[in-house]
């Protein structure tokens, strides 16, 4: 029997390749999490870095995806206590950091465009489905309510019309004439 495979260990190295392939394959733009559209570009990334001669990798889709949310995750973390924290200035940036600052700025973009598309979709279904009530409401009403309901909308829209009498053009002669 085959002993159990070893578990990659990842080193600073790794992480570097990690995030350059990352930014270079982008999973984000696009696609939708938890689909397998953003799946094949995770397979596509853990293939590239599996492909590398010079750094000996044995990944797949999950243990690439899951080593990016625990670097994603610590620089979250790490930003946000260096700008809770006043008067602490940061000089020497890595390019781990450099390149997971451009990474994390791409996803949350997705994420955000994503759920923009979502809200809008779903903006459009309620007015689709208000519209739908009203139609038909309108086709259930009676004769009487119909008319009721035009003479309401037309009195808003227009003016009303009154029937001429003769009076009328009698004194506009009148006017001019004299």
């Amino acid at each position: 029997m085959d002993p159990k495979p070893r578990q990659m260990v990842w080193s600073r190295d790794h992480d570097e390749l990690l995030c350059r392939e990352i930014l270079v394959v982008d999973p984000f733009t696009g696609t939708r999490r938890r689909t397998v559209q953003r799946g094949t570009k995770w397979n596509e990334i853990a293939q590239n870095l599996n492909s590398v001669q010079h750094v000996s990798f044995r990944v797949n889709q999950r243990s690439v995806r899951e080593r990016y949310n625990l670097l994603a995750r610590e620089f979250r973390k790490k930003t946000k206590d260096e700008e809770s924290a006043s008067g602490i200035e940061i000089d020497d940036v890595s390019e781990i950091d450099k390149a997971l600052e451009d990474i994390v700025e791409v996803e949350d973009a997705a994420d955000q465009n994503q759920q923009d598309v979502t809200e809008q979709k779903l903006q459009k279904e309620n007015k689709d489905r208000e519209d739908a009530e009203s139609i038909r409401l309108m086709a259930m009403e009676t004769l009487g309510e119909t008319q009721k309901r035009k003479l309401v909308d037309n009195k808003a829209n227009k003016p009303v019309k009154r029937r001429s009498n003769g009076s009328d053009a009698v004194n506009y002669l009148r006017e001019n004439l004299l």
